[in-house]
């Protein structure tokens, strides 16, 4: 299956009269517990239906470790060893049992395993010497207590203690053990990277059962009402006799699942976490209680697909959306829980397939140019433009980069910059920045760039000269022109391997050794670490124009692209939503600050003023140039060492932004378009042909896939 052959299809435009409603059901709602003044939480425990946090008691000069026992709403301090640091924790006939991690830098991890009555210590095991393996290598290590006997996996090695400390069975796995839970029968399922396996009267095998296969994807498990649960990133789902349904919906109940830490469920309608809910929420201990189902709205559904959501980024929009009004409700889906037994490739397919035939939703969001390129020219999705209320506030850079025939048809939340920096004094600043600069470039005190081997330089400058040779708008090219030639030839005579120089060593351009830099700029520090750590005598040069007449010339490393399908029948909801995805409140992370430019103007100002409240002072160092500190007051310069005391202003936030915004953008290469010329280089290099023969073929090729294309 290919992208090209599922185009073949043409979508219609849906009708706007038949929208979906839905009514929510498994919502919860929470709020923050505390146990106690000078308690602060760091684990959630459920044993033989006891609820248990692990705690620290603020005791003045010292933190002591306490446990704590939650019944009839209340807490409890019960009697515990106090010194103990545990990562693990059972109980066994009344008894404590502690899974203890020590780790030594040269030694690595080593456990022990400890039993406590109250805080009396009855019997302990050195793990190492228990399972007989050698401690300096990393092996996991993980205990569950179950049926009064302990059960504690040590890389492929299950061993069973009783409450006597008596070890009563080893079993083999063969293959190293992820996690041990228990099951509703009183047996065990075991997890390994290839699967499930049960322990049923200490026998261990392989389970047929496919109710037990979401395991394997699962994060929490446990037993409520007789009956199995997992947690996995949709939410809470209970395993009965009627097959899996879900009891907890973590997106109706504004719950961010990657930021719990532990998670208990003594009833199908009450859970306690510890952890944040994800919306600015501190760690801490959650009670969250099921909402009635009369006390719920119903409202119209915007569909939201994805393939990676590695920072929580969409699900945490979604959160804040439905959160921020009362109509309509952002219904997520990670392609990524659908792949099922196949592969990665088979569910991008699936992603690309459904996103055609008008089956992905409303607003879809993938990382890949080409994708974008090929769904905005086949009408697979609609144009943005149309629905955009506060179109000025999208920065003329993002507008530049997804303008596809005069129209935008996905917005980039956040991105990266890419760019060259150049000495004023170089011989390569002077006038227009061309490829003849490089080609040119003799100097007898620096390199043209730290690393001068043909992957490097294709890497730097092999989509800027294609991007030259290509006018998309008429779907025509012109490779045969001296630049391109001249790039072949050029890059024929350099080495194909080379001792390794790292290219982004910002050393050896501050001190002169090299003439060009490449550079990428995310947040305000970078943009600022120009004008000081290069100090005023550098500049951004930019990629090489073929007529030299643009010194600001960049590329965009975008993280997503966002758009709204062509069948979707909320397009204007749709397009509020892609609008709010790109707003300061979805964007800051509050933990990590500015990590990446946001596409919003708006945003940018507000980010970088937010930041400035903690770090208004920069420190870049001289003697370690790429370091920089960020504090609310000026640093000292007779204790840090040489160096730039920088102050964040609204001058310095207005000029990164103007930057941001007047920047000329080179359009993303073709994936196609990429492989066309990196074949037909290589039989070039093999000594096949002439650099002009050459240029000739790969003329042909693009501009017939370029007439294909249209």
């Amino acid at each position: 299956m290919t992208l090209n052959i599922l185009l073949g299809c043409q979508q219609k435009e849906a009708e706007a009269d038949d929208t979906e409603k839905i009514k929510l059901s498994n919502v919860f709602a929470g709020e923050q517990l505390t146990i106690d003044a000078g308690f602060s939480v760091n684990d959630l425990f459920m044993i033989d239906g006891r609820i248990f946090a692990g705690c620290d008691e603020n005791a003045g000069d010292q933190y002591i470790r306490r446990l704590a026992e939650y019944a009839d709403g209340e807490w409890t301090i019960v009697d515990f060893p106090e010194e103990v640091d545990y990562q693990e924790l059972g109980i066994v006939d009344g008894k404590y049992v502690l899974l203890i991690n020590y780790f030594d830098m040269e030694k690595g991890d080593s456990y022990e395993l400890c039993c406590y009555e109250g805080s009396d210590l009855i019997w302990s095991y050195d793990v190492a010497e228990l399972a007989a393996y050698d401690s300096s290598i990393y092996i996991p290590v993980s205990m569950l207590c179950n049926s009064g006997l302990c059960w504690l996996s040590v890389g492929d090695l299950i061993v069973v203690i009783d409450a006597d400390g008596k070890v009563t069975r080893q079993i083999e796995v063969g293959e190293e053990v992820n996690r041990i839970g228990a099951l509703p029968d009183g047996g065990l399922y075991v997890l390994t990277s290839s699967g499930v396996y049960t322990i049923t009267d200490g026998s261990l095998s392989k389970s047929s059962d496919n109710d037990l296969k979401p395991l394997s994807r699962s994060s929490y498990s446990g037993i409520v009402d007789g009956k199995l649960w997992y947690s996995n990133d949709d939410g809470v789902m209970i395993i009965d006799a009627d097959g899996e349904r879900m009891i907890v919906d973590w997106l109706a109940s504004s719950i961010t699942p990657t930021l719990i830490n532990s998670i208990v469920i003594p009833s199908v309608d009450e859970m306690l976490f510890y952890g944040s809910d994800g919306l600015g929420g501190a760690y801490g201990l959650w009670k969250y209680t099921r909402v009635p189902e009369d006390q719920l709205p119903e409202k119209t559904v915007i569909d939201l697909s994805y393939i990676e959501d590695g920072r929580g980024f969409f699900k945490k929009a979604a959160i804040l959306y439905n959160k921020s009004q009362s109509d309509y409700y952002v219904r997520a889906k990670d392609y990524n829980s659908t792949i099922g037994d196949g592969t990665y490739d088979d569910m991008q397919q699936r992603f690309m397939a459904d996103i055609v035939a008008g089956n992905a939703g409303d607003v879809v969001c993938y990382s890949d140019y080409d994708w974008y390129d090929t769904f905005a020219s086949k009408g697979a999705v609609a144009d943005l433009s149309e629905y955009l209320d506060n179109p000025d506030d999208i920065f003329g850079c993002i507008k530049r980069y997804c303008s596809y025939n005069d129209k935008i048809y996905a917005l980039v939340p956040e991105f990266s910059i890419k760019t060259f920096l150049s000495a004023e004094d170089d011989p390569i600043a002077d006038g227009g920045f061309t490829m003849d600069d490089i080609f040119d470039f003799d100097s007898s005190e620096c390199r043209l760039m730290a690393d001068m081997t043909q992957a490097s330089f294709s890497r730097c400058f092999l989509d800027s000269v294609i991007s030259d040779c290509i006018d998309y708008d008429n779907a025509s090219c012109d490779f045969t022109c001296d630049e391109f030639v001249g790039y072949l030839e050029y890059y024929s005579k350099l080495k194909a391997e080379d001792d390794y120089v790292d290219i982004y060593n910002e050393n050896l351009f501050a001190s002169g050794e090299v003439a060009l830099y490449n550079y990428t700029i995310s947040t305000l520090s970078d943009y600022l670490h120009i004008n000081y750590i290069y100090a005023a005598d550098s500049r951004i040069l930019g990629y090489p124009y073929k007529d030299g007449a643009n010194g600001a010339k960049a590329m965009i490393s975008p993280q997503n692209f966002c758009s709204i399908a062509y069948s979707s029948k909320v397009k204007a909801e749709a397009a509020d939503f892609i609008e709010f995805m790109i707003s300061y409140e979805v964007v800051y992370d509050e933990m990590r600050g500015m990590r990446y430019i946001p596409s919003s103007r708006d945003t940018l100002r507000k980010i970088c003023e937010n930041d400035a409240k903690h770090i208004k002072y920069l420190y870049f160092y001289k003697d370690a140039i790429g370091s920089w500190a960020g504090n609310s007051q000026p640093f000292d310069e007779a204790q840090e060492g040489p160096g730039w005391n920088v102050e964040v202003t609204g001058e310095s936030i207005d000029a990164l932004c103007e930057f941001v915004d007047s920047l000329d953008i080179i359009k993303p290469v073709p994936n196609k378009v990429k492989s066309i010329v990196n074949e037909e280089l290589s039989a070039y290099l093999s000594g096949a042909r002439t650099a002009e023969a050459t240029a000739d073929i790969i003329n042909s090729r693009v501009g017939t896939y370029l007439a294909e294309r249209q």
